[in-house]
């Protein structure tokens, strides 16, 4: 099931506010893309005709905004993030899942530099309790150098992470490519 982490109540509720007052200025962007996913909005500009300018023009927007103000904004990889103002990663959600639900292992596949959080996170020893994760960079043309480095293993595209969670199940056989050495 999913729930919303105590720290972050009320922030849907202020998205959705944003995104309101957003909504005329960014529907006009051709390419732009809004997605509300509760207490984060993404707003994607790969598909805008000059992405560089799409990515100047929407924090151009956000700038003038009342609402945004209350909120953090972050850069992804051809995504501007709305989220609560808050010190939370990836990275420390992967740890409170962890810790929450008294995992021994955790595989975490990635694409974005705010990914490398969770990487990082789920390379991290647990205190108590033996944990084995593997962190998984889930390439394609736009992946960056630094994502496909801070990975354990990489897979071509999301046809390999279907065939590797398919061997997860029941193909032996399956290999990929290792970056790093494995984990202790």
């Amino acid at each position: 099931s999913v729930r919303l982490w105590e720290g972050a109540r009320g922030y849907p509720e202020k998205i959705k506010s944003a995104l309101n007052e957003l909504q005329s200025p960014l529907s006009k962007m051709p390419g732009v893309i809004v997605e509300n996913k509760g207490p984060v909005a993404s707003i994607h500009y790969r598909l805008a005709p000059d992405p560089e300018a799409a990515q100047r023009e929407i924090l151009q927007v956000l700038k003038g905004s009342s609402k945004v103000k209350e909120l953090g904004v972050s850069l992804g990889r051809m995504v501007v993030e709305l989220k609560p103002p808050l010190r939370v990663n990836k990275g420390f959600v992967l740890r409170e899942l962890v810790e929450n639900n008294g995992l021994r292992g955790a595989i975490c596949l990635g694409d974005d530099v705010t990914d490398l959080d969770a990487f990082s996170a789920i390379r991290e020893a647990f205190p108590g309790r033996p944990f084995i994760g593997v962190a998984i960079a889930v390439e394609d043309a736009e992946i960056l150098k630094e994502v496909k480095e801070g990975a354990d293993y990489s897979l071509r595209g999301v046809r390999e992470v279907e065939r590797f969670l398919e061997w997860l199940d029941t193909d032996p056989g399956y290999t990929s490519t290792r970056h790093r050495p494995a984990h202790e």
